[in-house]
């Protein structure tokens, strides 16, 4: 009986620990914060999360500054602080590879990571990279928070190439798209 039990208290004592250790923050536009939860997905109206044992809860996507991922993984980290340390053409293949070894098992920080590498690469001057980055992304997550991000800085990088047709096609599909998505005014 003693032997269970404190079986029991392990098991516990590193589930409720992994779920300190490896827990995602949501900023908010107004300055808070949600702290220590686990970021289920993020979709063009709500970023769902969940903490603890409490159900599901959401917020408006459009109340959301940045989700800050933590896998827990030595990987990740070292993708992190390459990044805090500004080497962005270093993070930005990280962050593709990173996302690549996730396969689907964590959509949410798959697409944190794509939408990075195509930051990063944009942040370099890769103007060539980051516009593929940002159309994998846009394709590949049509519903995320970051899409409409996504597609305009695609379109800015059309135009620090002298593309500005592509750039025009690109504001002009962002255009349509905040409409049929029903965005809020931000965007408008």
């Amino acid at each position: 009986m003693n032997r269970s039990l404190i079986s029991f208290g392990v098991v516990v004592t590193l589930f409720l620990s992994y779920g300190f250790l490896h827990a995602d923050t949501i900023k908010m536009v107004d300055g808070s914060k949600k702290l220590k939860v686990k970021v289920i997905e993020e979709d063009i109206k709500k970023v769902t999360y969940k903490k603890g044992s409490l159900p599901q809860q959401s917020v408006p996507s459009d109340q959301v500054l940045e989700v800050l991922s933590d896998s827990g993984s030595n990987d990740y980290k070292t993708l992190m602080e390459t990044y805090a340390n500004q080497d962005f053409g270093g993070a930005a293949g990280l962050f593709a590879e990173f996302a690549d070894s996730l396969g689907d098992s964590q959509p949410a920080l798959q697409s944190y990571c794509l939408f990075k590498s195509a930051e990063c690469y944009q942040k370099v001057g890769d103007n060539g990279e980051a516009v593929k980055a940002y159309t994998y992304f846009a394709n590949t997550f049509s519903n995320h928070r970051l899409y409409p991000d996504a597609l305009q800085q695609r379109a800015i990088c059309y135009i620090n190439t002298q593309q500005l047709d592509k750039a025009k096609e690109g504001f002009d599909l962002l255009e349509k798209q905040i409409s049929k998505k029903g965005l809020d005014d931000y965007w408008k």
